[in-house]
């Protein structure tokens, strides 16, 4: 015995509204996480330079995330690929209509049972599918935030694209620290000097001038550039001809200074 096609019309309508909501749903989930994820990159690099072992914890976390589109085709497509399957799952928000759908099928499938009566099984098979034609079975659908995480992507979707837009350098600099975390990908920064030494000699217990100077393609001119040298009081100077002249106190002993002009931190 076949399943009458109106029948299995109606399943296979209520399968692909399975399909299309839940993988929507859980891959809007996914470009959220990892759009988010870029964000705090973003983000971050502005405050300071992040250490890669935070980039590589939050890249792991945005794959995490994205691991969910594979178990969920694995749970919503291929675990409902069968009509019996789809009858199970219908079964779950709707037991009457998901009893008689199954044992339908099952019907339609027992050899046993149909050569007992096969007229009885068919009249079986018939009642059902006419019953089944005033059921609007994809309410028994499962829920699905698909619409709401959709909107949620587009939004941050939106703004990351705007970003690219009006700071090309800066956010295709984060999506390149986002991705290969591993890899010593320089921080972009809007405040540009021009290049400070990692070691600084300077004479042994005298004041000294620090000449701090932005390049000509910095794209951000704070008005203000801070020095800090341990157990001493902050050293601040202004902005004067695209310059910073901080004044070093007399030092004895080898030590560390912390400066951020803007965005940009030197140690």
């Amino acid at each position: 015995l076949t399943i009458p096609e109106t029948l299995q019309k109606q399943l296979r309508e209520f399968r692909k509204r399975v399909w299309t909501t839940k993988m929507i749903e859980f891959f809007a989930i996914a470009v959220t996480g990892m759009l988010i994820a870029y964000a705090i990159v973003f983000i971050a690099d502005r405050i300071w330079d992040t250490p890669w072992q935070i980039r590589l914890s939050i890249f792991l976390g945005s794959l995490a995330v994205w691991s969910l589109v594979p178990w969920a085709f694995h749970h919503w497509v291929w675990g409902n690929r069968k009509l019996e399957q789809v009858a199970r799952l219908l079964r779950k928000r709707e037991p009457n209509i998901g009893d008689q759908l199954l044992g339908v099928l099952e019907l339609a499938s027992s050899e046993s049972e149909q050569a007992r009566s096969r007229a009885l099984c068919a009249a079986a098979i018939g009642q059902v599918a006419e019953a089944a034609k005033k059921r609007d079975l994809n309410k028994a659908a499962p829920p699905s935030r698909y619409r709401k995480w959709s909107m949620i992507a587009a939004a941050l979707l939106a703004t990351s694209s705007v970003a690219a837009f009006a700071v090309p350098e800066a956010a295709f600099n984060a999506w390149a620290r986002f991705f290969t975390p591993w890899k010593t990908t320089p921080r972009y920064t809007f405040a540009q000097l021009e290049k400070l030494p990692d070691r600084w000699v300077v004479p042994h217990g005298e004041a000294v001038n620090l000449n701090l100077k932005l390049t000509n393609t910095t794209k951000w001119q704070p008005q203000s550039a801070k020095a800090t040298i341990p157990y001493l009081p902050p050293m601040v100077a202004p902005l004067k001809d695209l310059q910073y002249q901080l004044d070093v106190p007399p030092l004895t002993d080898a030590t560390s200074m912390s400066l951020r002009v803007g965005d940009l931190t030197h140690k």
